[in-house]
């Protein structure tokens, strides 16, 4: 006895995959349709949008969000 051919069941998975990837990147390339996801969320929307650029840019400058210092602070 060998094992099942799961071939088929694959070529299904990855093409639902690789289609959800490209709607996604598409999505990241298009600020309107990115704005469309966070703005009917109104204001909370905006600011949460504000926090993930912000946390990105700080990330990639090497610094810590204010939770960081907060933390430290409160260890002492």
């Amino acid at each position: 006895m060998g094992l099942p051919d799961v071939e088929p069941m694959q070529q299904k998975i990855l093409a639902k995959v690789q289609e959800k990837m490209e709607n996604s990147i598409e999505e990241m390339t298009n600020p309107e349709l990115m704005m469309k996801r966070f703005l009917p969320l109104g204001g909370q929307g905006m600011e949460q949008f504000q926090k993930l650029v912000s946390g990105f840019a700080k990330a990639a400058s090497g610094g810590s969000d204010d939770s960081d210092k907060e933390r430290d602070k409160n260890s002492d």
